[in-house]
């Protein structure tokens, strides 16, 4: 999962080193930005959330933001992955890597009683099966707490799956998710990009 900057041409004198890091610097950057202002790679408002979504992200403590970020892994992780160059042209690739990030979920009272031995009954009461020691009860009390509604997001101790494949659902989109194409730059962050290699005078 990446995109591919490429410029070339036949100038009388072209600095591909000094063009390659130019892009690889400006690249990365134009992405998260514009990302975190919920703008894809065309230049379109990204695809709203489900409503679903929406309420779990609220359970985490997040907003409804579309701006790909829940651990910041992914994004984070954008960088120029490698670069070609020729005498009268260069290719950098930016990509995500191929670590992972922390797998994360929405709090849950139930889990918490759960695991101090108190589970729902049929129409949704809730039973109790053990009598809870004092030790349990306090560590059930500081679960609630730390798991109730409206707390922060809470760690699995698990792993997402890697960032460039996570990249590529996010950029394509699957059958239960919309696409939010964000690898690429849009025409006005293009001609940004050449503004800062012609007055850094690459082409000769």
């Amino acid at each position: 999962m990446g995109i591919t900057t490429r410029r070339t041409g036949t100038p009388a004198k072209f600095d591909g080193a000094k063009a390659a890091k130019l892009i690889a610097g400006f690249v990365p950057g134009a992405i998260l930005r514009r990302t975190d202002k919920g703008i894809d790679a065309k230049g379109n408002a990204f695809a709203s959330y489900k409503p679903s979504y929406r309420d779990t992200l609220a359970a985490m403590g997040e907003d409804g933001k579309v701006d790909l970020r829940l651990t910041g892994g992914l994004l984070n992780s954008i960088k120029a992955r490698s670069i070609e160059t020729t005498a009268d042209g260069v290719r950098v690739t930016i990509a995500p890597d191929t670590g992972t990030s922390p797998e994360v979920r929405a709090p849950s009272e139930t889990r918490a009683l759960r695991r101090a031995g108190l589970v729902e009954g049929r129409f949704g009461e809730q039973a109790v099966y053990k009598t809870l020691r004092r030790g349990e009860a306090r560590r059930l009390d500081r679960d609630l707490e730390f798991e109730g509604r409206g707390k922060r997001m809470i760690r699995t101790g698990e792993r997402g799956p890697p960032h460039n494949v996570l990249g590529y659902w996010l950029h394509h989109g699957t059958p239960t998710m919309q696409a939010r194409p964000f690898m690429g730059l849009t025409p006005e962050q293009e001609r940004e990009l050449y503004q800062i290699l012609a007055k850094a005078k690459v082409f000769g």
